[in-house]
């Protein structure tokens, strides 16, 4: 497969023809810069360049599920397996086995001090950032560009970097991850002869306190509205791949005012505490039914531009 133009979900004010075409052309500049290797980078095994190759599939077989536009094929050449070394001399965050760029629309994985089995889940991870809906905002007289929305995550560029339901956005895609291994479990044990001692059956561990916060909230807004958890979860999965939001209303009539700032700040919005600690009060916040039970624990967790946030849309 060979690289081809792709059009990206660009958006910005005052922003005319030229200023258009020309931020088209710099995003798809970078996308084929992303595919260069670099320093540090090892070589992919057959089996890797395999999976890239059956994860496109199993994601384009999903999208397909919820009659929404293909997206573009996920390249070889725009995974790159780096050594330790190279990958945390090109990743800010220590403690991630992988991380999807949105403007070079490429991909790193960090190989060697992973085995297997969290490579492979790694890969599919960052594939489904990959494949979930972007949208990139420019500032036509600065001539900056930024990506403002990957899935469900939201970034205001303009305020900080400051971002909006990571949480979320990390919760459905390791969700979307463990559904796609248990549907194609047989076919990729055989494909790469896993053995029970490697579980792929596990689940994803890095971010398992927010799926589980996430299915809690599935769980109660599928009660309230009567109607099956796998309506509301299809739903959630069309919004991470199509963009659609309105969905999210949900939240509030079940969970009361200002409950979706809440979960907006699931990830991005928490005081700097221990992060076992605060997912705990994050589940408990959606588990009671009473309000001022939350608007405690919302107190307690939310830093100080969230919890103001949180007290004016309490007051509204």
């Amino acid at each position: 497969l060979i690289m081809t133009e792709k059009e990206f979900n660009i958006i910005g004010k005052d922003l005319d023809k030229e200023a258009f075409d020309l931020s088209k052309k710099t995003l798809n500049e970078w996308r084929e810069e992303g595919i260069e290797k670099i320093n540090g980078e090892i070589e992919k095994s057959p089996e890797e360049i395999r999976w890239i190759e059956m994860i496109n599939e199993y994601i384009d077989d999903e999208i397909k599920s919820l009659n929404i536009e293909q997206k573009p094929v996920l390249l070889n050449d725009q995974v790159h397996m780096l050594s330790e070394k190279s990958f945390n001399n090109n990743v800010k965050s220590r403690d991630a086995d992988g991380v999807f760029r949105s403007i070079q629309q490429n991909i790193y994985i960090e190989k060697e001090k992973h085995n297997r089995i969290e490579i492979l889940k790694a890969v599919l991870h960052e594939a489904l950032h990959f494949k979930s809906l972007q949208k990139f905002y420019v500032d036509s007289k600065r001539m900056k560009i930024d990506v403002i929305k990957m899935g469900y995550q939201a970034y205001k560029p303009n305020e900080d970097d400051h971002e909006h339901f990571r949480g979320l956005n990390e919760a459905v895609t390791d969700l979307i991850v463990t559904e796609i291994s248990s549907i194609n479990r047989d076919e990729i044990i055989k494909e790469f002869n896993i053995t029970e001692d490697e579980e792929w059956e596990s689940d994803p561990s890095f971010y398992r306190d927010y799926m589980k916060i996430i299915k809690l909230i599935i769980k109660k807004i599928a009660e309230y509205k009567g109607v099956e958890y796998d309506d509301i979860w299809k739903k959630i999965k069309k919004g991470y791949f199509g963009g659609e939001m309105m969905h999210l209303r949900g939240v509030e009539d079940v969970f009361g005012p200002g409950s979706l700032r809440f979960l907006g700040a699931l990830g991005s919005g928490e005081k700097l505490a221990g992060r076992s600690e605060l997912n705990k009060k994050f589940y408990r916040y959606f588990e009671t039914d009473d309000q001022a039970k939350r608007d405690k624990i919302a107190k307690e967790v939310l830093n100080e531009r969230e919890r103001l946030r949180h007290k004016n849309r309490l007051n509204k």
